[in-house]
């Protein structure tokens, strides 16, 4: 959950009615001085090669102080792939971008049931454009996310092909902040051998550390652990519930 704010302009001066309606303060490349703006020497001073826009995300919390190791993400128009960035100790994000394109902004969430913020908005075709966008975060209240999507083949511990994409933002919250560990657990629901049910949701766990590891996640980072039928979320009586039990978790280990 997020607010988004901007810094107003000290100075009269307009922008687009599309960059208002988004809340961005754009700087336009001629005729702009630093004292007539609340604005970040970073923002005012980067050097721009030509075809290049500039903007300065800032991550704060609800008290306004900024926010440092928070994810966000960046979408190139329609593209699918996106690219992380960490916010600093100033909770800065300071991003280079092509002009002439759609971009959207969005805060990483390893909880998938949760649908994240975002931040849309177009640069056009003028040069040496700088935004300054202020994200407001507030934190999930839990350690332990459920990795919704990710599924095995029946009664195995082989993920199936559409697990691959749901595991890309855990890959990538790993691959930013390398010194935090994670706790990977395997679940199923009650049917069969306990025994059996306990193995499979081992080696289910262990199967999710190894693609992590096949992709550069260092092993010594992820425990991996089974807990079999031990920890139902739901009623094993219903196949609904039955469902919900059968799951893969990971919880976040500072």
């Amino acid at each position: 959950m997020s607010q988004t704010r901007f810094h107003p302009p000290l100075s009269v001066w307009r922008c687009a009615a599309s960059c208002l309606a988004l809340g961005l303060l754009l700087l336009a490349g001629s005729g702009v001085h630093a004292d007539e703006f609340d604005m970040d020497d970073e923002l005012l001073n980067a050097e721009l090669d030509k075809g290049q826009a500039l903007i300065l995300v800032t991550i704060e919390n609800k008290n306004g102080q900024p926010m440092e190791g928070v994810i966000v993400s960046v979408r190139k128009n329609r593209v699918p792939q996106t690219t992380s960035y960490v916010s600093n100790t100033r909770g800065k994000i300071v991003l280079t971008v092509p002009i002439n394109a759609v971009y959207t902004l969005s805060f990483l969430s390893l909880d998938s049931s949760v649908k994240s913020h975002e931040e849309r908005f177009e640069i056009d075709r003028r040069e040496d454009q700088r935004h300054s966008l202020i994200m407001t975060y507030d934190p999930p209240t839990t350690s332990t996310f459920i990795l919704k999507g990710v599924s095995f083949e029946t009664g195995k511990a082989i993920l199936t092909k559409a697990s691959f994409a749901r595991l890309k933002p855990l890959l990538e919250y790993l691959t930013l902040k390398p010194d935090i560990g994670i706790e990977l657990s395997g679940h199923t629901d009650n049917v069969g051998d306990d025994d059996a049910n306990l193995r499979l949701s081992d080696e289910r766990a262990n199967a999710v550390k190894s693609w992590l590891v096949s992709n550069g996640v260092a092993a010594e980072r992820i425990f991996a652990v089974g807990y079999g039928a031990e920890r139902p979320l739901a009623d094993n009586s219903t196949a609904a519930g039955r469902s919900q039990n059968r799951r893969t978790e990971v919880r976040i280990i500072d």
